[in-house]
């Protein structure tokens, strides 16, 4: 792995709004359109896009609570990772 995007993942820890910049280069990576991260202590959740574009398609999703009531979410907050 690249050591610059390394490095940029850890920035990104301290200053959040680099996480879209981390997430379109693995997307890239990826072969992938949009890179997407969920952050949830089961009460909260807050998500970064790679795009504003998707970004704009995922935040109704996140507002109303549908992702946080999918099955697919359930199991990965139930795995504790």
């Amino acid at each position: 792995m690249d050591p610059q995007l390394i490095d940029l993942i850890y920035e990104s820890s301290f200053v959040p709004e680099l996480w879209p910049r981390v997430l379109a280069e693995l997307a890239k990576i990826a072969t992938a359109r949009v890179g997407f991260l969920f952050l949830s202590n089961g009460e909260h959740h807050h998500f970064a896009a790679s795009t504003e574009l998707g970004a704009q398609a995922v935040a109704p999703l996140v507002a109303s609570g549908a992702i946080a009531r999918s099955e697919r979410f359930s199991r990965l907050v139930a795995a504790r990772h």
